[in-house]
């Protein structure tokens, strides 16, 4: 299971920032639905010890996102269409409320970086995600999320982003058809209409679902 060298843990938070390494691995799909997680190359690889290392696979347990077998080997969960699926409609909903949320609270800064996220992966729009379109995605949810101010609401986004990139069949919509759903988001955020806001979101949401559905 090779690594990207500059995914070794360097900075002062080692448990938080090895919980991220591995949540940012399995979002880019370096670790694959269904792999076998072996604790100590991954903390080899990432330069940490198996400490935290194993305290970052328990959180990732607990929002059901790996699991671990009679013999006490973990792996990336392989999640099913119909999974997906009831995983959608809550998304809908959770994530529209978390854009209505995130409206009344969001400041100009926070509106730049996500207008930011996008307007450097226009170019490189086309008829398929790239392993850095997806991401860029699933980040911005994430951090739409966590705008909220709403922390329960928050880890469980965080917990769909990741289901839905353990979900081998690629649930992503063309960034073709995307790219202007989440610029239409920001912009509903820009002016703070909260109803906008969650409709669009809402809306977004529901296509990729049918899209899931239809596969």
């Amino acid at each position: 299971m090779p690594i990207n060298p500059k995914r070794r843990v360097r900075h002062t938070n080692v448990e938080e920032k090895t919980f991220e390494a591995l949540k940012d691995m399995i979002l880019v799909q370096e670790l694959k639905p269904g792999e076998r997680i072996i604790q100590d190359s991954v903390a080899n690889n990432l330069g940490v010890s198996r400490t935290p290392v194993k305290k970052a696979l328990t959180k990732l347990a607990e929002l059901g996102l790996v699991t671990v077998n009679l013999k006490g080997q973990i792996y990336v969960k392989r999640f099913s269409k119909k999974e997906m699926l009831a995983t959608y409609d809550v998304r809908e909903v959770l994530e529209g409320l978390s854009a209505r949320l995130a409206a009344e609270k969001i400041g100009e800064k926070d509106i730049k970086k996500m207008r930011e996220m996008f307007t450097c992966l226009k170019e490189s729009v086309g008829e398929s995600p790239s392993k850095l379109y997806a991401a860029t995605d699933l980040k911005f949810h994430e951090f739409l999320a966590q705008k909220s101010g709403n922390e329960v609401l928050c880890k469980i986004i965080q917990g769909f982003g990741i289901q839905i990139a353990a979900f081998e069949p690629g649930v992503f919509r063309s960034p073709k058809d995307t790219l202007k759903d989440h610029l239409k988001i920001i912009d509903a955020l820009a002016n703070h209409n909260g109803e906008l806001a969650e409709t669009l979101m809402r809306t977004h949401i529901r296509a990729t679902r049918k899209k899931i559905a239809n596969s």
